[in-house]
């Protein structure tokens, strides 16, 4: 049957180029004309046997398939990367073990950068996989730090005047954390009772518990993460509170019982260049390091899709 097109009336068409601009064709003589041409195109017996002899070629069948496949792929296949998934159990563990390591609730931005922080481990252990390092959920992190090394391990040495440059501009980040020097002694077992009444009264502390290790009963410059690792969150909060020089305790552990007294309280303070000689060459390549791996996970993460559940009362994000 003929191909017709009734134009009874101007016919309009309408772009939309974006939400605030839009183009409006009116219809004219000069489009109905050409709209009439192709119709009389589509009707004649040329383009028709044409077409018939077009249809019954291989090739042509064979690129109308290919045409297809890409279509079906554009369609179906751009979600078949791979799922890092961060769900809710995940995240809260994150958060408290670095809570309890900063002995306070953390801010919205230090729980994002822990959930971050997970997720950059995960991605490159994956990515280690690839590279075919060894497998094993036992040697996790030996795995993130082998990628790490791969990809930041070309690192050269930095200049006097580099080393100037990155000591002035990161000088806050250097500033050393307040501190305590304190005695400390300590029991496997039950202490005796009267233990702190003995200890205030002057006996020698260097001669009592069960530390064969003079370091552990007299330690000088032990900061908040030190006191963590060494007490535990619960005796590190106590110990901060302690504002004069004398015993507490006991203090209770998994290890035992502890006592402690503080002898001296560090400020913090900002060091000389001078005085970094030994360690910023060490803190340069590290911040160097850093930005090459921000930059490699960056592209990595774009083979995977993440998933993170709601930290809050919510749904995931």
């Amino acid at each position: 049957m003929p191909v017709q097109i009734l134009l009874d009336r101007p016919l309009s068409i309408e772009l939309s180029v974006s939400a605030s601009s839009r183009l409006r064709l009116a219809g004219n003589s000069l489009y109905q004309h050409t709209l009439v041409g192709i119709v009389s195109i589509l009707n004649s017996g040329i383009f028709m046997r044409a077409w018939h002899m077009i249809s019954r070629e291989p090739l042509v069948h064979f690129a109308f398939l290919a045409l297809l496949l890409f279509a079906g792929q554009a369609l179906f296949g751009s979600n078949t990367r791979e799922i890092i998934s961060v769900d809710r159990a995940t995240a809260d563990f994150l958060i408290k073990q670095r809570s309890e390591l900063l002995l306070r609730k953390l801010t919205q931005e230090e729980t994002q950068a822990s959930i971050d922080n997970f997720i950059e481990e995960e991605v490159l252990v994956r990515e280690a996989r690839k590279q075919g390092f060894a497998n094993s959920s036992q040697i996790r992190r030996l795995m993130v730090q082998n990628m790490r090394f791969f990809i930041a391990g070309d690192i050269g040495q930095p200049s006097e005047q580099e080393l100037r440059d990155f000591f002035t501009a990161n000088i806050q980040r250097f500033k050393s954390p307040r501190s305590f020097d304190l005695d400390h002694v300590y029991f496997k077992g039950e202490p005796p009772a009267d233990m702190v009444s003995k200890l205030n009264a002057g006996a020698d502390h260097s001669k009592l518990g069960d530390l064969p290790d003079l370091r552990e009963r007299r330690m000088l410059s032990i900061d908040q993460r030190r006191l963590v690792g060494l007490f535990g969150g619960k005796i590190a909060k106590k110990v901060m509170t302690i504002g004069d020089d004398r015993w507490h305790g006991p203090f209770q552990s998994p290890r035992g019982n502890h006592f402690i007294r503080i002898t001296g309280r560090n400020e913090p303070e900002l060091p000389t260049y001078e005085s970094t000689s030994h360690w910023l060459e060490t803190e340069w390549i590290s911040a160097k390091s850093r930005e090459l791996i921000d930059r490699e996970v960056a592209k990595f993460k774009r083979n995977y899709q993440i998933i993170v559940e709601d930290t809050s009362d919510g749904g995931a994000q």
